[in-house]
């Protein structure tokens, strides 16, 4: 799920991911509604187009060539900026379906996989082309690598930050000043509370913040420390407890994060990251 908003208007999207590996993920009842009339409504092999790791339908060919051309820019992006390292091609590609509108812009994504078999990667993206292209594909195209791309799927709040963290600056811009408002009123979401959030806060309020702090939180550990610190953090916190992670990769306690991330949106708050050695990105593991 990711969520973006303006003053005016508010425009929810669903991503659904599997965050434990014994947890597989399936669409929600919405997104597979809209999936189904997408892809009868379009028909056709004439507005498909392949690429080296995406199948895009679309209302025709030359559109389904930008947005597969534009997912395979964004899946190198994100594995330049995140990883590190070139990330092989997928064994079966990402299927993406694009509905487009007059107005919004929105996007589901879903991952299956069992026993033996490649994974079973659906990408819907629905809206107005340019913001497709500006922020929704990005979006799930993130979560497609995280999902495939680490030994491992991240816990909820780590997968929709450095989903959040891949859209368009004017997207991120608004994410900031959306935790400053929240930070101002005093309604951050108590970090513990965040990291062991599993599903989707069900008020509407409640996930405006939840996002924002997502985005907000992630960003703060990028900028101390770096992707990969942050993604090692994350794959630690999550195997062995966050108190023992932080510890280890920004040598303070939980309470410490807390206090130094909520005060640097004040203009004032300072991390000192622990003195390490680089850690390494979770090992790549590519489709089977």
């Amino acid at each position: 799920m990711r969520l973006s908003h303006s003053p005016l208007t508010m425009t929810i999207r669903l991503a659904s991911c599997s965050w434990h590996a014994r947890r597989a993920a399936v669409l929600p009842a919405l997104a597979v509604a809209v999936w189904l009339g997408v892809s009868t409504a379009i028909g056709g092999e004439s507005n498909v187009h392949r690429s080296a790791n995406f199948v895009v339908k679309a209302s025709s060919r030359p559109t389904a060539q930008k947005i597969a051309q534009a997912a395979e820019e964004y899946r190198l992006q994100f594995a330049t900026d995140w990883l590190n390292q070139e990330v092989p091609e997928w064994e079966s590609p990402c299927h993406i379906t694009v509905d487009e509108r007059a107005t919004g812009g929105e996007g589901w994504f879903s991952y299956e996989t069992s026993r033996g078999s490649a994974p079973n990667l659906q990408i819907v993206v629905q809206g107005r082309l340019d913001r497709i292209v500006e922020y929704v594909l990005p979006h799930e195209v993130a979560h497609a690598m995280l999902c495939t791309a680490l030994a491992g799927p991240l816990p909820r709040w780590a997968d929709e930050g450095v989903a959040l963290l891949s859209e368009s600056e004017s997207q991120r811009v608004r994410q900031q000043k959306t935790f400053a408002q929240l930070a101002s009123a005093g309604s951050v979401m108590p970090l513990s509370d965040i990291l062991q959030v599993v599903d989707y806060p069900a008020e509407r309020r409640e996930l405006i913040g939840y996002y924002a702090a997502c985005y907000s939180l992630t960003e703060y550990l990028v900028a101390h420390g770096g992707r990969q610190r942050m993604l090692q953090f994350v794959a630690d916190g999550d195997r062995h407890g966050w108190e023992d992670s932080v510890r280890r990769h920004y040598g303070l306690d939980l309470a410490g994060l807390e206090t130094a991330w909520r005060s640097s949106n004040h203009g004032n708050g300072r991390m000192e990251v622990a003195s390490l050695p680089d850690v390494a990105v979770p090992k790549v593991s590519p489709a089977e």
